[in-house]
C-alpha cells in the first residue's frame, strides 16, 4: 500500500455535515496525510488568506488553496522520500481583471508564455510548519548529507545559491533526471543539491533554510523554509488568516444559530403578541390606553428636546433612557396590533411554518440532466437522494434574519400612527420608520438582499424555484 494518502474535497471540513455510516469521518480521517479543498477562495479582507489547519487528533494536514480564476494561485506538490512539501505560487499576472467578465469567456490561450520567476520547493529539510509525526519519517532529515530542493525556470538557471540562518551562501549543483516522454519531449527533474551537516542544527532550534533562484533572464526568488529536527510543527500563528476558521464546526454553529433565531422570531414576534391579545378582555380599551401612554412618553421627549442644550449629559441620558423606552414600547403595541388583523397575522404566520417544513425552493438542482430537486433548511433531496448540506442552512438563516427584519419593520409601519404619536402635539415627533434614511434601507434591503439573490436563484434553478420558493422570493414579494 501507499505511504500517503491524499484526500481530495470541494469543501472544508470545518463546513461539512456527514451521511449516516458505520465510521465516522474522524475515524476514517486517521489514515489520511494531507486533505485538499477549496470552496472558500480565501474569503475577504485578508481573513481567508491562509486558511490551514494541523488537524493534531486526526494527523493530517487541512490546506485550503484559493483559485486559479480569482487569486491565479496554483500549488506544486512533492513528496521527497515519505517527507511530503509543497509550495503556493501566484501567476506574475499584474492586476487581476474584475470578475465575471464575459469578455474573456471565449478568448483565446495567449500564444506566448507568461514570463515566470523560478518556482522554489525545498523537500530537505521539510518546512516545520507542515510536519506529519503521524505520518512521516521525520528522523530520515538528521541522517541526509545534502539539501535538496526543486527548482522549475521557464529559462535556463544561472545560479541557485543555498544559506542558512545568515551564513555564507553555498552554491547548489544540478542533479535531477533527464527522460524522454511518450511524446517524444524532454522531461527533466529539476532537482538542485548542496551538502551539509545535518548535525550542526540538531539543537532544538528552528533555523531558517534560504535558496534563491536566478534565471537567465534575471528573473529571481528567494524562498525561506524554517526547520527543525523536532517532531512537533512549529505552530502558524495564522489564527486571523484563516485558521481559526478551519478549526470550528459551522454546521453546529449555523444549526443552533438558525433554530435558535426561528424560535425567537415566531414566538416573541408573532406567537407571544397573538398570544397576548386573545387573553384581552377588551383590546379597545387596551389599545385605547397604550395610546394615551405613548402620547404622554412623546411628550416627554419633546419636552426634554426644548427643554436646553441636547448635549447635557444629565439631560441627554434621559433623553436617550426615554426615547428607548418609547421605541420598545410602541413596538410591542405594534406587534399586538400586527397580531389582531388577520390578515396581517395568518400570512406571516403561515410563512413562518412554512420555513420550518417546507423546501425553501424547488427547482432544477441539476439542469444539465433535467434533474429536480428541493432545498430544505436542513438538507437537499435530490435525485430520490437525501444530502445534508451546510449551504442549506446558511440559506435558512439569512432567511429567517430576513424574516425577523420584516416582522419588525411591518407592525410599525401598518399600524395607524395616532397610536404613537398625537395628532394634535405643535412639531410632532417623526414616526422612525417614515423617515427617508429608514425607507431608503428598506429598499434596499429588499432590492440588494432579497431581489437579487431571488433572480440569481431563478436564472440558475429555473422560474418554479420562484413558485416554489417559500424563502427570499416569496419575502421579496411580501416586502414589495
Amino acid at each position: 500500500g501507499s505511504n500517503h494518502t491524499f484526500l481530495l474535497n470541494h469543501y472544508p471540513v470545518s463546513t461539512m455535515l456527514y451521511g449516516r455510516y458505520e465510521r465516522s469521518f474522524a475515524d476514517l480521517a486517521r489514515g489520511v496525510s494531507v486533505f485538499l479543498c477549496g470552496h472558500l477562495h480565501q474569503l475577504v479582507g485578508g481573513i481567508g488568506a491562509q486558511l490551514q489547519a494541523y488537524k493534531a487528533h486526526e494527523g493530517f494536514w487541512e490546506l485550503e488553496i484559493g483559485d486559479m480564476k480569482e487569486h491565479a494561485l496554483y500549488r506544486v506538490y512533492a513528496i521527497d522520500n515519505d517527507l511530503v512539501s509543497f509550495v503556493d505560487v501566484t501567476l506574475p499576472l499584474g492586476s487581476m481583471l474584475p470578475l465575471p467578465n464575459p469578455r474573456l469567456l471565449d478568448a483565446a490561450v495567449p500564444e506566448k508564455p507568461i514570463p515566470h520567476p523560478p518556482v522554489v520547493l525545498v523537500t530537505n529539510p521539510k518546512d516545520a510548519r507542515y510536519l506529519l509525526p503521524l505520518h512521516e519519517p521525520l528522523a530520515i532529515m538528521r541522517g541526509s548529507t545534502h539539501i535538496r530542493a526543486l527548482v522549475w525556470a521557464d529559462c535556463e538557471l544561472v545560479s541557485v545559491t543555498m544559506s542558512i540562518d545568515g551564513g555564507s551562501s553555498v552554491e547548489a549543483v544540478y542533479r535531477g533526471k533527464q527522460t524522454t516522454d511518450v511524446d517524444g519531449d524532454t522531461v527533466k527533474t529539476p532537482l538542485w543539491v548542496a551538502p551539509w551537516d545535518a548535525s550542526q542544527y540538531d539543537d532544538g532550534q528552528v533555523h531558517s533554510l534560504l535558496v534563491v533562484a536566478v534565471d537567465a533572464e534575471g528573473k529571481r526568488t528567494e524562498a525561506r523554509t524554517p526547520f527543525h529536527f523536532a517532531a512537533v510543527p512549529v505552530p502558524l500563528e495564522n489564527d486571523a488568516r484563516g485558521g481559526w476558521i478551519m478549526r470550528q464546526s459551522f454546521p453546529a454553529l449555523f444549526r443552533v444559530s438558525g433554530l435558535i433565531s426561528y424560535l425567537l422570531a415566531t414566538v416573541f414576534l408573532l406567537l407571544v403578541p397573538r398570544v397576548y391579545f386573545l387573553a384581552l378582555r377588551d383590546p379597545r380599551a387596551w389599545m385605547a390606553g397604550r395610546t394615551l401612554a405613548h402620547h404622554r412618553d412623546e411628550a416627554r421627549i419633546r419636552h426634554l428636546r426644548a427643554a436646553g442644550s441636547w448635549w447635557g449629559v444629565k439631560r441627554g441620558l434621559a433623553l436617550v433612557a426615554q426615547r428607548t423606552q418609547f421605541l420598545v414600547a410602541t413596538q410591542f403595541t405594534a406587534q399586538v396590533y400586527f397580531a389582531s388583523v388577520g390578515w396581517l397575522f395568518y400570512p406571516a404566520y403561515f410563512f413562518a411554518m412554512a420555513v420550518a417544513v417546507l423546501p425553501l425552493f424547488t427547482g432544477l438542482l441539476i439542469p444539465s440532466s433535467g434533474t429536480m430537486g428541493s432545498v430544505y433548511a436542513y438538507g437537499v433531496f435530490v435525485a430520490g437522494e437525501w444530502a445534508p448540506l451546510l449551504d442549506s442552512w446558511t440559506y435558512a438563516l439569512t432567511t429567517i434574519i430576513s424574516l425577523s427584519g420584516l416582522l419588525v419593520y411591518l407592525p410599525v409601519a401598518a399600524a395607524p400612527p395616532a397610536l404613537f404619536y398625537s395628532p394634535f402635539s405643535a412639531g410632532g415627533s417623526l414616526p422612525w420608520y417614515r423617515a427617508g434614511v429608514v425607507r431608503v434601507a428598506v429598499a434596499l434591503f429588499c432590492v440588494v438582499y432579497l431581489g437579487l439573490p431571488t433572480l440569481m436563484t431563478v436564472y440558475t434553478y429555473g422560474f418554479v424555484s420562484i413558485v416554489c420558493g417559500y424563502s427570499r422570493a416569496w419575502l421579496f414579494g411580501a416586502a414589495t
